[in-house]
C-alpha cells in the first residue's frame, strides 16, 4: 500500500523508516525532492507533494526538543490512498479523534 514511511529530524537524521522489499529506490529518493522543493523553500503549510510517480504526505511534529518529520510515500496513481495516508499521519502525530 505505502511504498515508504519515514521519520527524520530537522537536521536530516533518519530516526525510523519502513519499506517493502520490492520498493523502488525512487520512492525513497522522492523524500529528497520533498526536502529540496518544500522544506528548504519553507512551504511547510503544504501537506502533500508530488514527485514524479509518487505522492508524499507529511506531518511536522513539534512536541519534541527538535522538529520531527513523518513522511508517507505512495504511488501517485493510487490517489485514493491520500485520505488513508493523512489518517495514518494523524494517528501517529496524536491528532486523531479515535
Amino acid at each position: 500500500m505505502f511504498d515508504y514511511f519515514t521519520l527524520f529530524s530537522e537536521s536530516g537524521l533518519v530516526l525510523w523508516d519502513s519499506k517493502e522489499p520490492n520498493t523502488p529506490p525512487e520512492a525513497v529518493a522522492s523524500v529528497d525532492s520533498l526536502v529540496s522543493e518544500v522544506f528548504l523553500k519553507e512551504r511547510l503549510s503544504q501537506t502533500s507533494h508530488d514527485a514524479g510517480p509518487f505522492s508524499l504526505c507529511w506531518r511536522l511534529l513539534n512536541n519534541f526538543s527538535s522538529r520531527i518529520f513523518c513522511v508517507v510515500v505512495y504511488s501517485s496513481i493510487l490517489s485514493h490512498l491520500n485520505p488513508c495516508a493523512q489518517g495514518v499521519l494523524d494517528h501517529f502525530s496524536g491528532r486523531d479523534t479515535y
